[in-house]
């Protein structure tokens, strides 16, 4: 089976259980804006998840990707490999919930949370359960065993899903009524900490999981290598800034929202918030696809050639933009059918129009890790920090100079053009580090293409049947233009 077949099979795999898994979760979004009393309150489960999404990066500080590099090629030792990165994980994550814990009341006053320390004190274990499955996922990652990596995504995501529905709807309904399980319910359940069951549900789902990694804690040995540690270091810190700046560009805006805002109060800003991020999940399909190539590509190319690489990369970057643009069409002409079945209550679609960008935004960060591999197979991942660096520093300057004055329409405007810039400038360095033939001209007239159809869909036609009709038009037309071989993705080496 050819290189590029082989990544598409995996990447089908992880796209398939990254799907399943996403959509469990994405259930869980009409459930929060029709079950939560208005968008402030799911604004705040925004912004606590957003804090995670942060502190994940830290807590695991490039160790997954680290594990993943050291296990591979010719001489690599994978049970040492593992024991040090698992081992430091351990260690690390022990001081930080430690640390969280002594002065949880301090630092959840400063966030404004003073009320609730236990949201804190949840999310911190929703981290530490994380942490300890993170290397285990990453070793079947390495060890390419699809299945069991999607038997324990998929299954940690049906069981956050069963104890929402359990703590949101089936416990009060049992409390309010005389069941068989009222009086147990009404023992310990608290009809209005909506936003602390949301947490608990995620928590106990995940450490519901951590048994599951037991054969992988098997060959764990504690060891102190100080020359593995270094070079572990040398190798994953800059990973490090990088996903952590990374992230930040899509959620740190999240977390500083209602702290730039201005002209109205603190919960009419989280209001915004959880209308901006209810829009924004309407996207999942585009994001789903860039997760799923980011679990599926870095064990596969690191186990390339530099010319095998050469050959491949254009061909599959191609293959996903093509992918892309389907999803970005698709999505963008219809965000309010879609917003009507997904989201719920009416005012959820006000941030309707922040779609598009956020789609592009997406389809420039899958495109933006495809032109980044080369500094992580060339061991410059030093570049991958300044470009990551750069793209935060741009977040962070038009959301202050931005948010002010247009509010969270702000976020997806930076998002995306943060992204292209990153993408621009690696393309540009890339092209002088490790040279390849892209089909840049093409891809740029499909995104260019895209974007006009969307404007006329949107702008200019406005009938669903007139959109429906543009759509197919469109995607016959690529099919054409393109020809089967990269629609099906039939690219041999």
């Amino acid at each position: 089976m050819g290189s590029v077949k082989i990544l598409a099979k995996q990447t089908l795999g992880y796209s398939v259980t990254t799907l399943l898994a996403r959509l469990g979760s994405y259930f869980l979004v009409p459930l929060y804006t029709k079950l939560l009393p208005t968008p402030a309150e799911y604004g705040v489960v925004v912004e606590w998840y957003s804090y995670i999404a942060i502190l994940n990066i830290l807590y695991l500080y490039g160790m997954e990707s680290t594990y993943i590099r050291f296990s591979s090629g010719p001489g690599a030792d994978e049970h040492r490999a593992f024991s040090q990165t698992f081992g430091l994980i351990l260690f690390s994550t022990f001081l930080g919930t430690v640390f969280f814990f002594c002065f949880r009341h301090e630092i959840a006053s400063g966030m404004g949370y003073g009320g609730h320390p236990s949201y804190l004190m949840l999310v911190i274990g929703i981290l530490a359960a994380d942490a300890l499955l993170a290397i285990p996922i990453a070793r079947w990652r390495h060890q390419q065993r699809i299945l069991a990596f999607s038997l324990l995504r998929i299954g940690g995501t049906v069981l956050n899903l069963m104890f929402n529905l359990f703590f949101l709807i089936l416990c009060p309904y049992l409390y309010q009524g005389q069941f068989f399980f009222s009086d147990w319910v009404q023992g310990f359940y608290e009809p209005n900490a909506h936003i602390k069951y949301i947490f608990l549900s995620n928590l106990m789902s995940s450490a519901i999981m951590i048994p599951f990694a037991i054969p992988h804690f098997r060959i764990f040995r504690p060891i102190i290598d100080k020359t593995l540690i270094l070079r572990l270091f040398r190798f994953g810190l800059p990973l490090l800034g990088m996903g952590l700046m990374g992230i930040s560009i899509e959620y740190l805006p999240r977390v500083i929202y209602k702290y730039l805002a201005v002209g109205g109060t603190e919960r009419e800003y989280l209001s915004d918030l959880g209308i901006f991020v209810a829009c924004s999940k309407l996207p999942v399909f585009l994001f789903l696809l860039t997760q799923a190539l980011r679990y599926s590509f870095d064990p596969f190319i690191f186990s390339l050639s530099p010319g095998d690489m050469k050959r491949i990369l254009p061909r599959f970057l191609l293959g996903f933009v093509l992918v892309g643009v389907c999803v970005f069409l698709t999505v963008s002409l219809f965000s309010e059918e879609l917003s009507i079945i997904f989201l719920g209550k009416k005012i959820y679609q006000e941030g309707l129009f922040i779609v598009p960008y956020l789609l592009m935004g997406y389809l420039f960060t899958g495109i933006y890790h495809f032109l980044a591999i080369w500094f992580k197979f060339l061991h410059k991942t030093y570049y991958g920090f300044y470009f990551s660096f750069l793209g935060l520093s741009l977040t962070l300057l038009g959301n202050l100079i931005l948010v002010p004055h247009i509010g969270y329409a702000a976020i997806g405007y930076v998002f995306l053009g943060t992204y292209f810039l990153m993408t621009l400038i690696s393309f540009i360095y890339g092209q002088r580090f490790f040279p390849t033939a892209y089909p840049s001209l093409r891809i740029l007239v499909h995104l260019a293409a895209a974007a006009l159809t969307v404007y006329i869909g949107l702008e200019v036609l406005g009938n669903f049947s007139h959109r429906l009709i543009l759509l197919f038009s469109y995607l016959i037309g690529l099919y054409l233009i393109e020809g089967r071989n990269y629609i099906k993705f039939r690219v041999s080496t």
